[in-house]
This record gives structure tokens, sequence and C-alpha cells, in this order.
């Protein structure tokens, strides 16, 4: 069994440091740090967390209590509960507030001024806190807590790139970042400090990678070296021992050393590529026995952007957590009586889950304001929260109307039909009306996880009929990937994509003859100078077409005309339209939305849905379906929404759109000729391949999917 062995060395050194790769110092006495205190006392009545609920009967059930919107937290970006509080940090101050939002409290006005509090726990009357902040040369950060009344802040640790803790009840268990992250890795030092005061000790320094960290008061869990998960007792005396290896099967990556968490006599953790396949949620045993898939968790992202920040948390039956770009929150029964099924939908950017007594809570991010909800999950009668009648920090926006009721839907016609079914999952792409599929060839040497990143071909195949033929073979980085087929100036390129950069592509391939185009070309470049609304205090103001803004949320282009959401000098939700001779300003609401989407810009307002055209919106539906991600134009010019589930337009309602064996939870794409549907794990695993027949099943010739293949003797 491999081992990690841990660095003999006590934490003595008061010194301040960065990720230089001095060792940390954990003091008995902090000195006080400044703060803002509204209470040195528990008041009168002081909430209890709520006790846990009864198991529910059907684990596989969705629940059907409503979502409560308790209530809205300004600027916030990390968040927590205990049930009794609700607790929350914009980056820098940490507030405390009732369960209704009310009776708000500031126990922190600025936790560190170097670095931003990423992650928070509630535990012993007590608010933890981590910040962590990272530059070009190091990240600094530090480890703490404050009463949940308020006084002074404890500072655990001195600054340093605190990359994850755990608690128990006497102690803190905390992993520091020691180096600047290299290809090779991040090391790391695993340390333990009493929870109120006394010296420190190191378990283990230094060793390859880790971010989170676990514990069970017996052992201590973090992830060591890449995709595999270690564990040591927590007072430290053993080497670490290595729990898994990260491999399950066949199955592609390995665990995410951020999100994992225990539960009885198990380890539960998001397992895979968040860029390629997306991740799963898996379940295996302390000492690593039994590993096991139980379903999808997060779709891939080139970025990765899917995962959510906040941990996975669990209770007595379920484990939960976010998918943020889907817009769901999620759980599975811990026992793998069922694939894991959302409990929340159509929310903006859900995460930091946590789960208190009968509900579970999270925060819609991406609200303006964000907003923290809860949805009941057990039937033990809990008082229900009152709304506040007053809050102590004013909203930055109104509360947003009342959504339009939602569409009633047609009987579902045309179908799609089965044009294919893949052997393994395959990347679909399609550009000027034809269809390309990428296979990923990684050649006869398997990659070693524990280097850099192992370079790769791609071949790239286009259906010609019913067959899929070879035109291009392209050698690519590991740290770059093939994402799809485009077409620019009249020829076809393969999109490949950095994924830690910004921009559309890092560089695009051509499929036949000419020349390698270099990316980012300007197509998602920030636009500047005249192209950008001044500021409200510009003096004199610049030479342009466009009126001032005070604030801006996003600037999507189209054509001729880029379109800047945000605020007016007043402070009113405004949209303005850039064009090659004119601006023009619209009103809008806070709840209002523009999407990109493959059918032009679409505006969602209380007034309906209206689309960009010819330089003006034009309304063409009374609303969106819900967790619609895409909108398009059919080759007949019937307008689809896409989403977990498929509708048509049919005069300003919906009607959905099946495929021929009555699943709607497809993907729908147009090449320009035809309408297709692809089924499979995420956008880039695709299984199965459908076409819209709108004459009836026969229309469609089924495609030989086993010539999209790797080649022989490739």
């Amino acid at each position: 069994m491999r081992t990690l062995r841990p660095t003999a060395l006590l934490l003595a050194s008061t010194s301040i440091v960065s990720c230089g790769g001095a060792e940390p110092a954990v003091t008995s006495a902090p000195p006080a740090r400044s703060t803002v205190v509204t209470a040195t006392a528990a008041p009168t009545g002081e909430p209890k967390p709520p006790k846990p609920p009864k198991p529910v009967a059907d684990p596989c059930a969705r629940p059907t209590a409503p979502i409560e919107e308790l209530t809205t937290a300004e600027g916030a970006t990390v968040f927590t509960t205990d049930g009794a509080y609700l607790v929350w940090s914009d980056g820098h101050a940490v507030v405390r507030a009732a369960m209704n939002g009310g009776d708000r409290r500031t126990l922190v006005a600025d936790v560190t001024k170097q670095s931003v509090v990423r992650g928070l726990a509630l535990s012993q009357g007590e608010v933890w806190f981590r910040a962590e902040e990272r530059y070009d040369q190091g990240c600094a950060g530090l480890l703490g807590f404050v009463g949940q009344n308020g006084g002074p802040m404890t500072s655990v640790t001195p600054e340093g790139c605190i990359s994850g803790f755990a608690l128990t009840p006497n102690r803190v268990v905390f992993t520091r970042e020691e180096s600047v992250p290299t290809q090779s890795g991040i090391s790391s030092g695993l340390y333990a400090a009493p929870r109120k005061g006394g010296p420190g000790k190191t378990l283990l320094r230094p060793f390859g990678g880790s971010h989170g960290v676990a514990t069970d008061g017996a052992f201590v869990y973090f992830q060591g070296g890449y995709d595999m998960l270690h564990r040591m007792p927590v007072d430290g005396g053993s080497d670490a021992q290595a729990v898994s290896d990260g491999k399950i099967g066949d199955a592609f990556g390995g665990y995410d050393g951020r999100r994992f968490t225990l539960a009885g006599n198990d380890i539960f953790a998001l397992h895979g590529h968040p860029n390629l396949g997306g991740m799963k949620i898996a379940r295996l045993t302390k000492d690593g026995k039994d590993p096991q898939l139980l379903g999808p968790a997060v779709p891939a992202h080139p970025s990765g952007a899917t995962l959510p920040a906040g941990p996975l948390v669990t209770d007595a039956q379920f484990v939960y957590w976010a998918s943020p770009l889907r817009g769901a929150v999620l759980r599975v029964p811990r026992d793998g009586s069922c694939a894991p099924y959302e409990i929340a939908t159509d929310r903006e950017k859900p995460d930091w889950v946590a789960v208190a007594g009968s509900y579970v809570y999270w925060m819609d991010l991406d609200a303006k304001p964000p907003r923290i909800a809860r949805r009941k999950l057990y039937e033990d009668p809990e008082p229900p929260v009152v709304p506040a009648a007053t809050t102590a920090l004013p909203t930055a926006a109104p509360t947003p109307p009342p959504a339009p009721p939602a569409p009633t839907f047609a009987a579902p016609e045309r179908p799609f039909v089965l044009a294919g079914e893949f052997a393994e999952p395959t990347t679909v792409s399609f550009a000027a009306g034809k269809v390309f599929v990428l296979l990923r060839d990684d050649g006869p040497k398997p990659r070693n996880d524990e280097d850099a990143p192992s370079p790769y071909w791609i071949h790239v195949l286009e259906l010609r009929g019913t067959k899929f033929q070879p035109i291009k073979k392209h050698w690519i980085e590991g740290h770059l990937v093939a994402e799809r087929v485009v077409e620019k100036n009249g020829k076809l390129y393969l999109v490949v994509r950095n994924p830690d950069a910004r921009g559309e592509a890092h560089y695009y391939e051509p499929l036949g003859a000419g020349k390698q185009l270099a990316g980012y070309d300007g197509e998602w470049e920030d636009p500047t100078g005249p192209n950008m609304p001044p500021s409200c205090e510009a003096a004199p103001p610049p030479a342009t077409k466009l009126a001032p803004m005070r604030d801006l949320y996003g600037w999507p282009r189209l054509d001729d005309a880029r379109f800047f959401i945000g605020t007016s000098c007043d402070g009113k939700p405004k949209i303005q339209v850039l064009f090659q001779d004119k601006s023009q300003m619209i009103a809008a609401e806070p709840s209002d939305e523009l999407m990109h989407t493959q059918l032009g810009i679409l505006w969602k307002s209380t007034a309906g849905v209206f689309l960009f055209e010819k330089g003006a919106f034009r309304r063409i539906a009374a609303s969106l379906p819900k967790n619609t991600w895409d909108v398009l134009r059919a080759p007949d010019g019937t307008i689809v929404a896409r989403g977990q589930e498929n509708f048509a337009l049919r005069g300003e309602e919906w009607a959905p759109w099946q495929l021929a064996g009555g699943s709607a939870r497809f993907t729908v794409v147009s090449d320009g000729a035809a309408l297709w549907a692809h089924v499979g794990e995420s956008s880039i695993y695709i299984t199965e391949l459908h076409r819209y027949a709108p004459g009836g099943a026969n229309d469609v010739a089924r495609i030989d999917t086993s010539t999209a293949r790797l080649p022989k003797g490739r």
C-alpha cells in the first residue's frame, strides 16, 4: 500500500508567510483583529439548529413541497446555514441573519485585505471562515472564526494559502498550499490545531496536490497526488495511506480533491473529468473498498465551469450538490437505490448547498441580488419562516415581479427518428450543413496522471450519405481540447481551445487546404474606447455614440450590433444597443434577461420574449419553457427551444417535440438542412443520433455508425 510519510515538525513560527514554502504557524493566543461587533452575548430565546428528521419512505421520489425564497444577500458569493441562522460573505464581510433574512448583523467587517472569503462553516456557536487569494507568484489567506453573535475575530493561522479545512469537536484540520502551482502539481502541508488555542501539529509535509479535507474524528481524509484519496490518523503518529488510486473500472478521470464528503462508513466524491465527459457521483468505503459510480452529477464544460464552488453535503439518507450551469440542485440516495435526480430546477446559478433539519438550502448566485432559497424534503413539522417586516441592510434592487404563468402545451407532434447508435460515447459537431464526429486517440501508451497532460491525436470524420469518412488527423498538446468544427470565411476548421484561457479558440486548424488561424481574434474580446459606454463620472465625456452607464453586467454581440446590459446613471436597469451609426437605450426590469442563442439575441421580460431582428426587438412568444438552454430555427422555419425538454413554437405558445421512443430529454441542433437530436451524458459524449422526420419514421436512412471509429493501424 502506498504511503506518504509525515514530517516530524511542530508548528512554532509566528511569521506571516505566503505560498513560498515556509512552514505556517498556529498560535495559541493570536492577537484580536479589528471587527464590527453588534452583540457579545446571546439574546434571549437564541434559536437552535433543527433536529434530524425521520427518513422518507421512498428515497427515489422527488419532493413536492414548494420552493421558498427566504431572502436576498447583497453581493454574497459564499453561504451556509445550520437551520438556526443564515450566514454569508461578499468575500470580505461576514454577515449573519435570522432564517427570514431579518436581524442582520455584520460579524466581521473585513476578514483580510489580502484575500477573499471562500468557505464558511457553523459549529458550536462559532462562524468559521477560510480566506484565499491567488497571485502570479503565490497565494495569501487565513483560517479563523468569530462568535455567531459577534465578538473579536480569532485567526487560527497567520497569512497563508489555506485551501481546505474540517472541524472536530476539539480541533481544526487544514491543508495549506506551499508552492506556486506548476505543471507537475502543487505542494501542500496537512496540519491540525486545537480549536481553542494551543500548539499545533504538522501531520504531513510536503505532499502533492490537495485542496479539500474531511475528518470523522478518527482519521483525516485528503487528496494526495492527482485523482487519489488518502487518509491518516487525525492526531498523526503514522504514515498516510492511499484509500484509492482514483480508478473505478474503466471510468475516465479520478476523484475531485475539493468535492468529497464523509457519511457513515462511506466516502462520497465527484469522479471523472470536468472538461471531458463531466463528473459522476461516486461512493466507496472509508478504507477504499467497493468503489461504485452512482450516476451523473454535473455535465462537462470546456472550462470546468459546471462544477459547484460549494461542497457536497449529506444527511441521514442523501448526498446533495449543485450544478450551477444547469440551474439545478440534485441529490442521490446514499444507498444507491436510484440514480441522481434534480430536486430544484430553473434556478439562477445555484451553489453552496446546505442541509439542516427537513430542508435543503442553496444560494442563487446569478440572481440580482443573490438570494437564498430552500425546499422541504421531509414531512416532520417545523415552524415556518415568517417573512421579515424590515431588514437591516437595504436590497440593491426591488423584488422581481412574479413569473408569468407557465405556457400550455399541445400534444406531441413531428417526432425525431433514430438515425444511428454509437458503439461508445462520441463527440458530434455540426457546421456548414454537415455532420462531423471527433474521436480522441491517446495512442498505445497509457496516460500517466502523475505527469503533465499527454498529447493526443484527434480524428475528424464527416458524414457522407450514411457513412462517416475520415477527413483529418491532428496532433494536439495535452493541455488543449479539440472541441468542435466551425465554418469561418467559407472554410471549415477544427476549434482547439485552451480551457484555462478566454476566447473562442486557441487556434483554428483547417480541415482542408489552408493555414492554421490564431485564436482570440477579437470575437470575444471586451469592447474598448468609443465602443464602450463611458462611466457616469467621466469628465469631459469621451467621443462616443453610447450614453454613459453606471454598471455593466455583459455585452454580447450579434452581427453589427452590440448589447450592453446594466444600469443607467440614474441606477435603473437598461439595455443599450450600439449600431454602426447610432445607439439606443431600452428600459428594462431587474428580472429581465438577454440570451445569446442560435436564433439570435432574445430579450426575456414580463411582457414576453422578444427577438432582435433588423435593428429592433420583435415579440415572438409569451414566455420560454423552463430550463431552456438555446433557441434555434429549424429548416422549415419552426422556432425550437432546446433544453432538458424541447419545444416547438406554435403561435405564441410551445408544443413538445419528442423522440420516437417518447423521451424529450435530448439536445436539438440545426445543420441548415435538417434538424438533429443527440443523446448522451454530456454535449461531447454522444451515444445516439436522431434526425427530424417531418413525413414519418421512414424518411431517414439509418446511419452506419460502425464507420465512426478510429482507423486501423493508426
